[in-house]
């Protein structure tokens, strides 16, 4: 993959992208309309950014300065947030399921972004500010007269206590810790782990905003608790797990490696 030119199938000569170039370039009615008009917009930004991304990393640089990735995030928070708002207008004016309207507004985009590689993503890119963010939001939790302060500290404190339980039962293969007979159970919880490390980080950009620090990530992230899923709310739903999963790779990339050998030596033992 280079970076420079995506194609959602290089075999053929459209995408799930046309859809939405094509909307603007006709007049605009309705908020579905405007939501596929920002989706496309979100697209620019994030495919912009994966290219730049790649340039950075040709110079040898690892990451961004903080404040120059921000000024991309931004960006793309603010059109997230526009097609969001559009996509919650056309529910208010349609009857049904809003989680199935939302992600039938939103898919074209989800499925053309899965052609870029999910570390070059807004999203994920944001794992290398995971413990500034985190530093400011204790900073300023503590420092608040908040009577759920230490309910708040405790909740910030958990989301690495989350990450490593779903680390465990990524790296449990390895070590012989489950049978066969076990796999039911094993992808369950597995799951069950990763659901609640997206919760949880949906609920660290909810604090961010409660205390006036900055959102870990420019926008939240559906878990796959609904069961009536849509093809479009599957296709939402995994490209989110992915996103944070690769997120959190980033912010703990230290402790996943230690992991990662720690199953390498069981591996040899099983």
């Amino acid at each position: 993959m280079t970076g420079e030119k995506i194609s959602s199938n290089p075999n053929t000569n459209s995408s799930p992208w046309d859809s939405l170039a094509s909307v603007a370039e006709r007049p605009l009615s309705g908020p579905e309309s405007m939501a596929r008009r920002f989706a496309k917009e979100v697209h620019d930004i994030q495919l912009d950014f994966a290219v730049q991304l790649k340039r950075s990393a040709e110079r040898g640089e690892k990451q961004w300065p903080q404040r120059g990735f921000e000024r991309w995030e931004d960006d793309y928070r603010d059109m997230w947030r526009g097609m969001e708002g559009q996509v919650r207008e056309a529910n208010r004016q349609n009857t049904g399921d809003t989680m199935a309207k939302a992600a039938e507004l939103e898919d074209p985009v989800i499925t053309y972004l899965k052609d870029i590689e999910l570390y070059q993503t807004v999203e994920a890119q944001a794992g290398h500010y995971y413990d500034e963010r985190s530093d400011a939001l204790l900073k300023a939790v503590r420092g608040s007269a908040n009577p759920d302060k230490e309910e708040d500290l405790e909740y910030v404190r958990g989301f690495r206590r989350a990450v490593m339980e779903h680390l465990a039962y990524k790296y449990m293969e390895g070590n012989g810790s489950w049978q066969s007979g076990d796999a039911d159970y094993y992808n369950r919880s597995r799951t069950r782990a990763h659901n609640d490390v997206i919760k949880r980080l949906n609920g660290l950009n909810a604090l961010s905003e409660k205390y006036g620090t900055r959102r870990f990530t420019s926008r939240d992230f559906w878990t796959s608790e609904n069961q009536n899923q849509t093809p479009e709310m599957s296709r939402r739903m995994r490209y989110d797990r992915d996103i944070v999963e690769e997120y959190y790779a980033i912010a703990f990339a230290y402790e996943e490696a230690e992991l990662k050998k720690e199953q390498e030596r069981n591996r040899r033992f099983y």
